[in-house]
């Protein structure tokens, strides 16, 4: 769950997912429930492997740079392209959650090019067989699985998410996670910046495949944090709130239409009637990435979005974005030895 930095509130709850199954209800942290934004933001930052904005992307070939000049804002309309990143928080039992796994495996991963998936709050203790048997057929469809990791806003063990990161490889297969959603971040100070970057490093030294995304869940404080994952999601709110109060100047990251490969927004409680608005926002707001749902609290990722496929069909109508993976900057660690796989 993303909760809001600096004063503001958000929602803690559980996942029970796998009562149905086990009886058992899992402590939880699904992304989180952004508040209105403060309107404080930080310096300028520009990705510098988005430097060149006529040139697309190339997996892993440039990536997160140390460059920081920045640019003016978006205009409204200019995104090119945008598609779906899903966060799918629902247990897959055969008794009740096959229809909704069903359901993004017939979509497959030119509708559905991502899912966050949580076994337990993380990877958890063992391989889940629920889960083995549904990334696979996720796989099959070309349907890309990221898996779900907390860092309690930077305050986590790095030892313990590292370990985290190499259990998703063991009980899921290397091959079926595609990358990691690193949630609960914060923006605001150097120390949330250089936590992040090791992450990113550890990840993109041993896998340099794997996508990263981190989730702030509202707009970015300190800008030299966004050279540390693929994907941020900058804004993670209700409906009505992205809508209403959405803040009117987010940080300059945000706003480069060069970087909406590296935004991603997340709408719940939405009507099917406000579907079509919100995607235009979004479009508007750079952000290249987006999942929208008629879900609602307390847990607004457990059950599909009315009318999936129309809105598939609209969010992705302007193609795929550029691929957001890069490269991580080398960590020069200071009181830290050089990260290593755990066995």
């Amino acid at each position: 769950m993303s909760r809001q930095q600096r004063g503001r509130t958000s929602l803690a709850f559980k996942l029970c997912s796998a009562a149905a199954v086990s009886g058992l209800c899992i402590a939880g942290a699904v992304p989180g429930f952004a508040a209105a934004a403060d309107g404080k933001h930080g310096s300028s930052a520009v990705r510098a492997d988005d430097a060149k904005a006529a040139k697309p992307a190339v997996p892993d070939a440039t990536g997160p740079g140390a460059s920081h000049a920045g640019t003016g804002s978006n205009e409204a309309g200019s995104l090119k392209k945008q598609s779906i990143l899903f966060f799918a928080y629902k247990y897959p039992s055969a008794s009740s959650g096959a229809g909704y796994w069903d359901a993004l495996v017939k979509l497959g991963g030119k509708a559905i090019p991502y899912v966050v998936f949580n076994p337990s709050s993380g990877a958890g203790k063992s391989a889940n067989p629920d889960y083995v048997r549904q990334i696979s057929k996720n796989s099959a469809a070309g349907i890309k699985n990221i898996g779900y990791i907390r860092t309690n806003y930077q305050k986590r063990s790095i030892t313990d998410v590292e370990a985290e990161i190499e259990s998703y490889y063991k009980f899921y297969g290397e091959k079926n996670v595609s990358g990691f959603f690193f949630d609960e971040i914060a923006t605001k100070t150097q120390e949330d910046s250089e936590y992040l970057h090791i992450l990113y490093s550890y990840v993109k030294k041993y896998h340099p495949e794997k996508l990263v995304v981190a989730n702030p869940g509202s707009p970015i404080v300190n800008e030299s944090i966004t050279r540390h994952a693929d994907i941020f999601v900058t804004a993670e709110n209700s409906a009505s709130d992205y809508i209403h109060k959405y803040p009117k100047h987010p940080s300059k990251f945000e706003n480069d239409p060069n970087n909406s490969k590296h935004i991603m927004h997340a709408v719940y409680g939405a009507s099917t009637k406000q579907y079509n608005e919100i995607i235009k926002l979004s479009r508007q707001r750079n952000a290249g990435w987006l999942f929208v749902t008629t879900d609602v609290q307390d847990n607004p990722y457990d059950e599909l979005p009315q009318n999936l496929t129309e809105l598939s069909r609209s969010i992705n109508e302007l193609g795929m974005p550029d691929d957001p993976r890069g490269k991580a900057d080398p960590w020069i660690p200071k009181q830290r030895e050089d990260p290593t796989p755990v066995p």
